[in-house]
């Protein structure tokens, strides 16, 4: 299987939010709040042989209609980054980088856009 599929398969486990509402990339314009938006910025092989460890940094952003919302679901999936066999793919270890909560902008009309908390971590995998 994929990474993105993998990291989505260890979020599924965040209590509260639709597994449809679990995204790679962007934001589904569709979807509902509470949300789930990740991407991987960064990956490297740190060794070498048939079953390399490498290592991937990810920003997971969580998404909530207020900022006491939104940090308690950053602190729910915080707890869910353990280590184990993801879609076949073995997180060995998962380190948590930074954390920070982003105050929503407001869009062009009245509407007002969601609080976000980014969790940047790094995860240590094999294949």
């Amino acid at each position: 299987m994929s990474l993105p599929v993998a990291i989505k398969t260890m979020l599924q486990n965040t209590a509260g939010v639709n597994d449809s509402d679990i995204v790679y990339g962007l934001r589904n314009q569709f979807g509902t709040i509470p949300c789930l938006i990740f991407t991987i910025t960064n990956q490297e092989t740190l060794t070498i042989g048939a079953n390399a460890l490498k290592k991937c940094e990810v920003n997971i952003k969580t998404m909530n209609i207020t900022s006491e919302d939104t940090q308690t679901l950053a602190n729910t999936m915080q707890t869910i980054l353990v280590a184990g066999t993801y879609s076949g793919i073995v997180f060995n270890g998962i380190v948590i980088k930074n954390t920070l909560l982003e105050e929503p902008t407001s869009g062009n009309g009245e509407e007002t856009n969601p609080f976000v908390h980014t969790t940047t971590i790094e995860i240590y995998f094999t294949q």
